[in-house]
């Protein structure tokens, strides 16, 4: 029973390069008894920025674009004045920007965009001071859900296996990652 215990813990909470997977469900009364779900998270597609204080009053500007370098409209700017307690929220033109004038105090930006990571920063603006900021979102996590239901559990490297079928034939049919006798594989949203 303790080994049970230890394998349905490991399943629960195994993360796989970058793509988390786990054991949703068991249900006796089925042929497959066992759900285990994943979703793709791009990984490799992270946030990255450019940060530039100007020693001059002046307008202070945040340029918004994916990391293909792709203008992104109407991402939603939530600045925080952490000093004030106070918040601003923007959102970013046509051309992906935004110009704002901020005074002296300390701040958290928080950026959000449907289909792109979240992306937050903190920084400090002295009397005299401005800022150029360049962000590329990273793309968020697909929205598409995974399902592997299988007659029996499946150990780690079968899983593994399974996820990677799928990730690499997703584009076209990921319907050949199926092994009917042992388990199939649905699309969840």
């Amino acid at each position: 029973m303790r080994q049970v215990t230890t394998i349905l813990f490991l399943l629960f909470f195994s993360q796989v390069f970058g793509q988390k997977w786990h054991l949703d469900d068991i249900d006796k009364s089925k042929e497959f008894k066992y759900k285990y779900t994943f979703t793709f998270e791009n990984a490799e597609d992270s946030s990255s920025f450019i940060f530039k204080k100007k020693d001059t009053k002046s307008i202070s500007t945040i340029q918004i674009t994916d990391n293909k370098g792709d203008t992104v409209v109407y991402a939603t700017i939530k600045v925080n004045d952490l000093e004030n307690d106070t918040s601003l929220i923007i959102l970013t033109s046509t051309e992906g920007l935004v110009k704002l004038e901020l005074k002296p105090s300390k701040y958290n930006l928080e950026i959000t965009s449907i289909g792109y990571d979240k992306f937050i920063f903190n920084f400090d603006i002295f009397e005299n001071e401005s800022f150029n900021l360049k962000v590329q979102l990273g793309l968020g996590p697909e929205l598409g859900i995974y399902a592997i239901h299988s007659k029996a559990i499946l150990s780690e490297p079968e899983i593994l296996a399974i996820v990677n079928c799928v990730k690499e034939n997703r584009e076209v049919k990921y319907t050949k990652c199926n092994d009917i006798k042992r388990y199939f594989i649905m699309t969840q949203y």
